[in-house]
């Protein structure tokens, strides 16, 4: 399903900047959500028998944190 979903933003990045290749490139959004959507809902049915905690939640994304606040601060500098 990577592959598919790829493919899908792939074929949006196309339609974004060269319409006239992929005319139906747009389509590859609503592929996009309908893969993910499915693929998240695999996921959690593997993981049915946890039970979800906020902690566990914010430790599984705290990696992500150091990354947003340096785009943060990359785009109040480019704002400026």
């Amino acid at each position: 399903f990577e592959g598919l979903r790829a493919r899908a933003v792939i074929s949006v990045v196309i339609f974004h900047f060269f319409s006239s290749l992929l005319p139906f490139g747009y389509l590859g959004v609503d592929v996009f959500f309908v893969l993910s959507g499915f693929l998240i809902s695999l996921v959690l049915e593997n993981k049915s028998n946890e039970m979800p905690t906020y902690t566990n939640f914010y430790f599984k994304r705290i990696y992500i944190f150091p990354l947003l606040l340096l785009i943060v601060l990359i785009c109040s500098i480019y704002t400026v």
